[in-house]
C-alpha cells in the first residue's frame, strides 16, 4: 500500500539518548511499521545511539530542540501538518508538552501518554520533578488513556495524582526476544568472563535511586577472596562517587564500570546472575532481557515493577531494599542454585508481538 493512504500514527520522545524507555519506542515504531502503518517517530531533538536501531519503515520527524519544552510549537506544526490518527508519548515531561501541543493544534486525533517512571507525588517532590508532577495532576486527564507500566504505577497515579483508574491501563514493556537471543552470541572479552569466575552482571543509569552503592557493598560482604567479579554496564551522575566507594571497600579490581553498551546482551549471556539493585524502579527493561538470555536474576523489592516481573519470587529472588546483607546472600544463593527457574518461559509473556497490539488497541487503531 502507498504510504500516502496507510494510518499514520506517531509516537512522540525527547530523544534517543540511551534509556530504556527510548529502546521501548524505537522497539514499538519498528512493530508499529511492520503492520503496514505509517510511523513517525517524533524527536524533539534527533540524537542518541538507538537513532541506529530506527528500521526502514518509521520515519523520524527532528522538532531540532535544544529542550522537550522549546518543541512545543514545532510539535504543534507537525500535528496540524500531519494529522496523525493516534499518537503516542513518553516521559512525563513529554507526555505534557504532548497533551498542550494537541489541546493548541485542535486536530482530531487520539493521545495516549504512557508513565514510564515512579512518579511521587506533586507535594512531596521538589525542583524540576516539583513542576512536571503539578502538570501531570493538573493535565493527564486531558489524554484519552494512560499507559502505566506496571500496576504499582498505576496504583501510585491514582492514589498520588487523583487519576481516575478507569483511564489507566497497564501495559508492561515490550522485549524482542528473537534479536535479543541473536545479539546475545556476541561475546564481549574482558578477564571476568573467563569460566572460573562468578560472574554478576546489573545494567543501567549510574544514578542514586539504581542503588549501586548498596550493590558495591554486597560485593564487600562476600569477599573479593570469593571469586566474584561485578560488571557494571551504564553511564551516569554518580559513576566517580561509585568508583571511589569501591575503592573505599577494597574492592575496585573486581569491579569493573564498562559503560553504556548498546548490546549488553552478550555480557549477560557471558554472566551467572543479573543484579537490580534499585530503590524504585516502574518497569527494569534490563530485568525483562536478562529473563530473555536465560539469566538468574536477584532484585530488591523496590517500588514499581520488579516483584510483578518475577511474580513475588517465583522467577527470581527478591530482598528488601538497602539491604546489602540481605543482597549479597541471595546473589549467591542464585549464582549456586541447582535448579534455578526456566526464566525464559516468563519472558515470553514481554514478547513485542503481543505488547505491540495492545498497545495499538489502547491507541484505537484499527488494522
Amino acid at each position: 500500500m502507498d504510504v500516502k493512504h496507510k494510518k499514520r500514527v506517531a509516537i512522540f520522545v525527547p530523544s534517543l539518548r540511551g534509556g530504556g524507555a527510548e529502546r521501548v519506542m524505537v522497539t514499538l515504531a519498528n512493530g508499529f511499521a511492520e503492520r503496514g502503518l505509517a510511523v513517525d517517530l517524533v524527536l524533539a531533538r534527533a540524537e542518541g545511539p538507538y537513532l541506529d536501531d530506527v528500521g526502514a519503515g518509521v520515519r523520524i520527524v527532528d522538532l531540532k530542540s535544544p529542550r522537550v519544552l522549546f518543541s512545543l510549537p514545532r510539535l504543534v506544526g507537525y500535528l496540524r501538518r500531519e494529522k496523525p490518527e493516534a499518537m503516542l508519548s513518553a516521559l512525563s515531561h513529554a507526555n505534557l508538552i504532548a497533551i498542550v501541543a494537541r489541546c493548541i493544534a485542535r486536530v482530531p486525533m487520539r493521545l495516549v501518554v504512557s508513565e514510564r517512571g515512579v512518579p511521587l507525588s506533586a507535594e512531596a517532590s521538589s525542583g524540576k520533578n516539583k513542576f512536571v508532577n503539578k502538570g501531570m495532576k493538573a493535565l493527564y486527564s486531558h489524554a484519552d488513556n494512560i499507559i502505566a507500566v506496571s500496576n504499582d504505577v498505576k496504583r501510585i497515579l491514582v492514589e498520588n495524582f487523583n487519576i481516575d483508574e478507569i483511564k489507566i491501563e497497564v501495559i508492561n514493556n515490550p522485549i524482542n526476544i528473537s534479536a535479543i537471543r541473536e545479539m546475545s552470541e556476541y561475546r564481549p572479552k574482558h578477564s571476568f568472563l573467563s569460566r572460573e569466575l562468578k560472574k554478576i552482571v546489573a545494567v543501567g543509569r549510574l544514578e542514586e535511586i539504581k542503588g549501586y552503592d548498596i550493590l558495591l557493598r554486597a560485593i564487600g560482604i562476600i569477599g573479593k577472596e570469593s571469586g566474584y567479579r561485578l560488571l557494571i554496564l551504564g553511564e551516569g551522575s554518580q559513576k566517580a562517587s561509585l568508583q571511589d566507594l569501591a575503592k573505599s571497600l577494597d574492592i575496585h579490581d573486581v569491579v569493573d564500570f564498562i559503560g553504556f553498551q548498546k548490546n549488553p546482551f552478550g555480557w549477560m549471556s557471558a554472566s551467572d546472575v543479573y543484579v537490580l539493585s534499585s530503590r524504585s524502579d516502574a518497569m527494569p527493561n534490563a530485568m525483562l532481557q536478562a529473563l530473555a538470555c536465560g539469566m538468574r536474576v536477584v532484585s530488591t523489592d523496590c517500588p514499581g515493577g520488579p516483584a510483578e516481573i518475577l511474580d513475588d519470587g517465583r522467577w527470581g529472588r527478591l530482598v528488601p531494599v538497602n539491604d546489602a546483607a540481605a543482597l549479597a546472600k541471595a546473589i549467591q544463593e542464585a549464582r549456586n542454585d541447582p535448579n534455578p527457574p526456566n526464566v525464559k518461559v516468563r519472558a515470553a509473556d514481554f514478547d513485542v508481538d503481543t505488547i505491540t497490539k495492545s498497545y495499538l488497541v489502547s491507541m484505537g487503531v484499527v488494522l
